[in-house]
């Protein structure tokens, strides 16, 4: 997963990349509540924690799926 700051309105904003079922790209802005003054340093840190996270729940199991496909999903996404 990537993810970028982008300043919107004297703010910093982290936008991390996640991708749908299609592979397509579906950008998320999450704001950081930081100005640009001064927290530059903060901001990469809350980007970091923030793809930290997004990783994370990459690997919970879903519920909306039978196990037997997301034995399947599991199998592609180990395999390459």
């Amino acid at each position: 997963m990537t993810g970028s700051l982008q300043i919107k309105n004297d703010k910093y904003y982290a936008v991390i990349n996640t991708y749908d079922k299609n592979g397509k790209r579906v950008p998320r802005w999450i704001s950081t509540s930081l100005t640009v003054k001064g927290n530059k340093k903060r901001a990469e840190q809350f980007l970091r924690e923030k793809l930290n996270e997004a990783e994370e729940q990459k690997y919970l199991v879903r519920t909306d799926i039978l196990f037997s496909d997301a034995i399947r999903q599991w199998l592609k996404d180990i395999a390459g």
